[in-house]
């Protein structure tokens, strides 16, 4: 057997039978629908199309969502607000609704983005952190997303950093930057 991936003809001819398997490929970004692929045959005599194939093809739904940390930071100062960006990237072949939940020091954030097919969105999320903490400290802050109305398609990042501790606490020579 051979591929056709283009116009491309296979000759017949009258006095034989042939059993010819087509096979059809669809790429995975292939949009939800039906679709109609035509198939036409022509006499070689003539050039005359004597019939043409109708095959109806539905592509299914596929949900796929990912969920990405964009350049963290390593260390912040005590009291410094930083930002942390999240890359979400609805990789589906459908608009989905995605259900989003940003925890950052033990308070979360839920809510509910649309996006199109094939479509990505920067979360932003602001972190103050505590003003004249005594020593080094690790923070995190995570993010939880999930299709609405396909909750065994979720995806999670997260993204910790160090805290140094400000400059009005006193010198303690064993407590140094990691």
């Amino acid at each position: 057997w051979n591929q056709r991936m283009d116009y491309s003809s296979e000759v017949v001819s009258a006095s034989t039978k042939k059993l010819k398997i087509l096979s059809f490929y669809a790429p995975d970004n292939a949009r939800v629908g039906d679709y109609s692929i035509y198939i036409d045959a022509f006499d070689n005599a003539d050039n005359g199309k004597i019939g043409t194939a109708v095959v109806q093809v539905y592509i299914k739904p596929k949900y796929e969502i990912l969920t990405k940390t964009m350049n963290p930071p390593v260390y912040v100062f005590s009291g410094d607000t930083l930002s942390v960006k999240f890359l979400l990237q609805n990789s589906s072949n459908v608009r989905t609704t995605i259900r989003t939940t940003v925890v950052n020091n033990k308070v979360s954030e839920t809510r509910d983005i649309t996006l199109p097919a094939e479509a990505s969105q920067v979360i932003r999320v602001f972190v103050t952190t505590k003003k004249d903490i005594l020593s080094y400290t690790n923070a995190t802050v995570r993010i939880n997303a999930l299709i609405v109305g396909a909750p065994q398609i979720n995806s999670n990042s997260s993204c910790t950093f160090k805290i140094i501790p400000s400059d009005k606490v006193k010198f303690d020579a064993y407590n140094r930057i990691p």
